[in-house]
């Protein structure tokens, strides 16, 4: 150890324990960025959906991002495409969450349970529009929200 290291200085080069791995999942994730998901998104995604080299979109709103008609959120649609062309995707999971901020801003005279439901509609939404930009493609709905002991679960949507 040097003396940088030994006063806390970080390394320029930080290499991680993962090998590189040129085999992808064929798979595209769209889940919102709140930080308080973070951990939980990655113990789902590759525990129960067994993936680990997915393609992701985390944006605010997650895959409301594709759903709605903004230019910002236009641009996010041209990415899905533009992926698919790459990596051909035969899966896509859009994942919603409990307390979001995007649809507290979006709705502010709903209570819990309506923005439940829009959040509910809106992945359902999701689902249709994916389908028509990436024919074939199967498509999982996921809202994530804790349980009574503060885990995230994770609830599929039909």
């Amino acid at each position: 150890m040097d003396s940088s290291t030994e006063k806390g200085d970080k390394a320029k080069i930080y290499v991680t324990k993962s090998l590189w791995n040129g085999e992808i999942d064929h798979a595209l994730v769209l889940d919102c960025s709140d930080p308080r998901l973070a951990s939980a998104r990655m113990e789902f995604l590759s525990g129960y959906c067994g993936l680990g080299r997915y393609d992701s979109i985390i944006v605010p709103s997650g895959p409301t991002c594709m759903t709605v008609s903004e230019v910002t959120f236009l641009f996010d649609r041209q990415r899905v495409q533009m992926l698919h062309g790459i990596h051909q995707f035969k899966r896509a999971i859009g994942i919603a969450h409990h307390d979001c901020a995007y649809y507290k801003n979006k709705y502010p005279d709903h209570n819990e349970v309506q923005k439940c439901e829009r959040q509910h509609t809106d992945l359902k939404k999701f689902r249709t529009d994916i389908q028509s930009m990436i024919p074939g493609v199967r498509v999982d709905l996921f809202y994530a929200a804790p349980n009574k002991e503060g885990f995230v679960a994770y609830t599929k949507i039909s």
